[in-house]
Order: C-alpha cells, then sequence, then structure tokens
C-alpha cells in the first residue's frame, strides 16, 4: 500500500465557503502528511562531517596562521598584500604654524577632502582654520587602487 496521493492540485485557492477535499491515496484513504525528519544515521553522519572538518581546520590552520602573524611581527616578511612604504596621506607643518595636509584621493563633490581633514585636525589637535588640505600626486604606485568610489575614501585612508 502506497501513501503517495493520486493527485496534487497545483496552489488552487478554494472558493469561499467550500472546504478543499483532502488528497487521498490509490487505495482511496486520506494521505498523511510527510514531515522531513533526519534519521539518526543521517545526523550521526552530518556530525562526523562537522567534527572532521573542526579538527581538520584546527590541526592544520592554526599553526600555519601563528607561523604567518609571527613572521610578520618579527617583520621576516611583509604584511599580506604587499603594502608600499609611501604613505596614503601626510601633513606638512609649515613655518607659519599652519598644517598641510596632502591626500591623495580626488575631490569630486563627495566631501573627502573636507571628511579627512576633520580626521586629521582631530587626530593632530589642530585649529579647523590652521589645516589646508592640498591634491597630492595620484600617479604613483601605490596600494590603493587610487580609486575615489564606493564610499571607501576615509575608511581607506584613515586608519586609528
Amino acid at each position: 500500500m502506497s501513501d503517495t496521493p493520486i493527485s496534487q492540485s497545483p496552489n488552487l485557492e478554494p472558493a469561499d465557503g467550500v472546504t478543499p477535499e483532502p488528497e487521498l491515496t490509490q487505495e482511496g484513504t486520506p494521505a498523511k502528511k510527510r514531515r522531513w525528519r533526519p534519521s539518526r544515521r543521517g545526523f550521526l553522519i552530518g556530525l562526523g562531517v562537522v567534527g572532521g572538518g573542526l579538527a581538520l581546520g584546527y590541526v592544520y590552520g592554526v599553526p600555519w596562521v601563528r607561523l604567518r602573524l609571527a613572521g610578520v611581527f618579527e617583520g621576516a616578511e611583509g604584511p599580506p598584500g604587499n603594502f608600499p612604504e609611501d604613505p596614503a596621506a601626510w601633513f606638512e607643518v609649515l613655518p607659519d604654524s599652519r598644517v598641510r595636509l596632502y591626500l591623495m584621493k580626488v575631490e569630486m563633490g563627495q566631501g573627502i577632502h573636507t571628511s579627512l581633514a576633520q580626521v586629521a585636525a582631530e587626530e593632530l589637535g589642530v585649529a579647523w582654520e590652521d589645516l589646508d588640505v592640498a591634491q597630492a600626486s595620484t600617479g604613483r604606485e601605490m596600494g590603493d587602487s587610487l580609486m575615489t568610489s564606493g564610499s571607501s575614501s576615509v575608511t581607506g585612508v584613515f586608519e586609528p
């Protein structure tokens, strides 16, 4: 005997006041709705796969990460990403005690120079009136892709 319904109606809503007929099996008895339940065997297999993956990740992944970090901190290798030596922004203290901030990001009406000048003034403890912003050369090969887009200029240049 099979519990398979004879026909399954497409997603049609019954008319008002009409109760839908229950789905019937080939024998004419109402079909039971089946729920998916994982078997004990399936659960244990899944648990073994996840546990094995975690164990392998811990055994082989943690030492590799620790060696990489030790190499970076000891100076044996550079940080990941091959960052250049040139800074993304720098400042110059002028003879009249004003500060000039050089930025490689291009101002295109997004307020990047204003935002980064505010951050620099706060970090340097300089009055807003004593800070000038100048456009730095964008022709250098820096770690940044030299793009002024994606709302990432402030977060990309400023690192606390």
